[in-house]
């Protein structure tokens, strides 16, 4: 289990080692947030919280560059603006993790999570090169071919050139976390931009769109479809089984990936009716 996994997990504890030792336990409960982007419309940051019963708040934020950091927000403490707090993550049964936390609010702290640039490149020099189509969503895009040198963001089709220059056929960037009231998926390849599909933009949010995606990809040319032809009809699905999607608990929608299945058999009760 990654830290970033663990945040959902059923105990997450954290140690302030400028204050007596108490632990902070969390049990999962409902995750709220918001995307949030600057004045050109470009995704700035996300946060993702939820309450425990103790009134501590928890959570996690993503940067624009992809960077993570764990959120803690205590209102029975008080800390100094700007300066940096020693602290210690307690994950299940695993050993202390040390951390320097920066403190943002009087009553709030975020903990950067470890770097993530092997990962970053592992994907890079293993992963993409590999692949016949990759499937990043415009954050993922920008994370993986951005180079931390640069001062200017990338717009998403230098991004899928550059993915497309490390080896894979194909790039399908998705639009979900760009702003608008239609998400916008585009499929470049080696000649630019071979097709583009709007989509509603649905209410909610949502955990396994991507995965879902990918995998009716990955059936649809299993099938024997053309690329344009397999990226067009999964989005179809895709979108289908998010307009449908359940809520199993109060956490985000799941695809209903069966929604086929349920329309088939309404129909059948209907005409037996």
């Amino acid at each position: 289990m990654t830290l970033r996994a663990s945040l959902s997990a059923p105990l997450l504890a954290v140690v302030l080692s400028a204050f007596a030792a108490q632990n902070v336990a969390f049990i999962s409960g409902v995750w709220q947030g918001d995307a949030n982007y600057d004045a050109n419309g470009k995704f700035s940051d996300c946060l993702m919280t939820a309450q425990a019963d103790s009134g501590i708040l928890i959570g996690f934020v993503i940067s624009k560059h992809f960077e993570w950091g764990l959120v803690l927000a205590d209102e029975t403490r008080k800390f100094k603006v700007g300066e940096t707090e020693a602290v210690v993550l307690l994950v299940d049964q695993r050993d202390p993790i040390p951390a320097i936390a920066k403190v943002v609010d009087v009553h709030g702290i975020v903990i950067p999570l470890e770097d993530s640039d092997p990962v970053i490149d592992a994907l890079r020099g293993l992963i993409v090169p590999q692949s016949t189509i990759v499937t990043p969503n415009a954050p993922e895009a920008r994370r993986l071919a951005e180079d931390d040198l640069e001062d200017e963001e990338l717009d998403l089709a230098s991004c899928a050139q550059r993915l497309l220059a490390m080896g894979c056929d194909y790039v399908l960037v998705t639009g979900t976390h760009e702003p608008g009231a239609e998400v916008v998926n585009t499929l470049y390849a080696e000649q630019g931009i071979v097709r583009a599909d709007r989509w509603p933009r649905l209410a909610g949010s949502y955990h396994g769109s991507g995965c879902t995606l990918a995998s009716a990809i990955a059936a649809a040319l299993a099938n024997g479809l053309d690329m344009p032809e397999a990226v067009r009809d999964a989005q179809e699905y895709t979108w289908q089984a998010l307009a449908s999607g359940l809520r199993l608990g109060m956490g985000q929608l799941l695809p209903d990936r069966f929604f086929w299945a349920r329309e088939v058999g309404g129909q059948e009760d209907e005409a037996a009716a």
